[in-house]
């Protein structure tokens, strides 16, 4: 069971995966009084491999390692997150059983909070294979949902292909800013495995 003071310290991570900084800095960003109750909360998380503590200079850097004990973290805190958020129509799209070991998320202005009456649902399905078929079975099975769902589905070895391009692509923007609603565990090892290929945000 994670500390109020944890779950808000894997959230800073959970946003920017590629963070590096001082306990300290956590504390400050926290803007948390007790410098102790944060050091004890990041020494649990490093102990349970959840973060990592390196020497740099007098300081120790804490970074994300994207563990299997951190991607069950952040999985949680992601479903969490997502389900606060009124997406309309989400529970039809996870109720389509051909998406069910695909990740699904949700970009674009429900993911930013800036949606009004007048927007659409971006939705992003990554799957092992036969993305065109995906797509225009969505499409089909979306095509009667009011605000218009607009899923685009790409396979897993796309994905990473496309954090590793060093053009702008709609796999970057989702990156950034997403609602993952499904298989936010491949959703994680896909990125540890594009950071392998040098992928750096």
């Amino acid at each position: 069971m994670l500390t109020k003071t944890q779950i808000e310290i894997i959230n800073l991570f959970r946003k920017n995966l590629f963070f590096k900084v001082s306990i300290l800095q956590i504390q400050k960003l926290l803007k948390k009084k007790s410098y102790q109750r944060v050091y004890d909360g990041v020494k649990e998380l490093v102990q349970r491999k959840a973060l990592n503590s390196d020497k740099f200079g007098h300081s120790n850097l804490i970074t994300l390692p994207l563990s299997h004990e951190s991607a069950f973290i952040l999985s949680y805190l992601d479903e969490e997150e997502a389900f606060l958020h009124n997406v309309p129509s989400i529970h039809r799209l996870l109720d389509i059983k051909e998406l069910t070991d695909d990740v699904l998320m949700v970009i674009g202005s429900y993911a930013k909070k800036k949606q009004n009456k007048h927007s659409d649902v971006d939705m992003i399905v990554i799957t092992p294979e036969k993305a065109f078929d995906k797509q225009k079975l969505i499409e089909n099975l979306t095509l009667t949902l009011f605000p218009p769902i607009h899923p685009v589905v790409f396979t897993r070895k796309d994905f990473i292909d496309m954090l590793l391009s060093t053009e702008e692509n709609l796999g970057k923007e989702a990156f950034r800013n997403h609602l993952l609603y499904r298989n936010q565990k491949v959703y994680y090892e896909l990125v540890k495995e594009a950071i392998k290929h040098g992928f750096t945000g």
